[in-house]
């Protein structure tokens, strides 16, 4: 619930926190763009994930600041010259739950949301559907990239469904 978009480096050996950009005018109304071409503050929940071979920083969905709405866009941070580009690729619907994970062996971001599992090329800039599952709020996903499995486990307190887990094979 914070209208600001710039982003932030942890390091973890000096424990410090450095600002790397700066904050865009805040755009009310929901718009997924700020005015100056970056993407809105939003809450990104799980739909992060760090592209090792392109040193950038993918970012799905979240709920869009003032308006709360979901958005069904994707964005790279370039970590070296850290400039936004938003992606126009078909994809997932907008989500509230969404999990996204690299996997360095094939160079791909998997991303679930709540009803299917997607695979992302970062290169070819495409969505691919391989698999279809439904989860329940809360959840939590892992990529196990050892046996090639995206593992999904949660579940509502006292839900006739709960606690549950999912697994599906990557390699489908």
């Amino acid at each position: 619930d914070y209208a600001g978009n710039e982003v932030y480096a942890l390091d973890l050996n000096g424990l410090t926190v450095k600002r790397l950009t700066d904050p865009s005018p805040p755009t009310p109304g929901g718009s997924p763009a700020a005015s100056d071409g970056k993407p809105n503050s939003r809450h990104t929940y799980n739909g992060l994930a760090y592209i090792e071979h392109l040193d950038k920083m993918y970012v799905f969905s979240g709920s869009l600041y003032s308006s709360g709405a979901a958005q069904n866009d994707t964005w790279f941070l370039d970590l070296r010259t850290l400039q936004w580009t938003r992606i126009s690729a078909t994809g997932p619907n907008a989500n509230y739950n969404v999990h996204a994970f690299y996997d360095p062996q094939t160079k791909k971001v998997f991303l679930g949301d709540r009803s299917s599992l997607w695979r992302f090329d970062p290169d070819q800039l495409t969505y691919t559907r391989i698999a279809s599952y439904f989860h329940e709020l809360p959840t939590s996903s892992v990529l196990d990239p050892k046996r090639r499995l995206w593992l999904t486990f949660g579940g509502f307190y006292n839900s006739p469904n709960s606690p549950f887990v999912k697994a599906i094979n990557v390699d489908t």
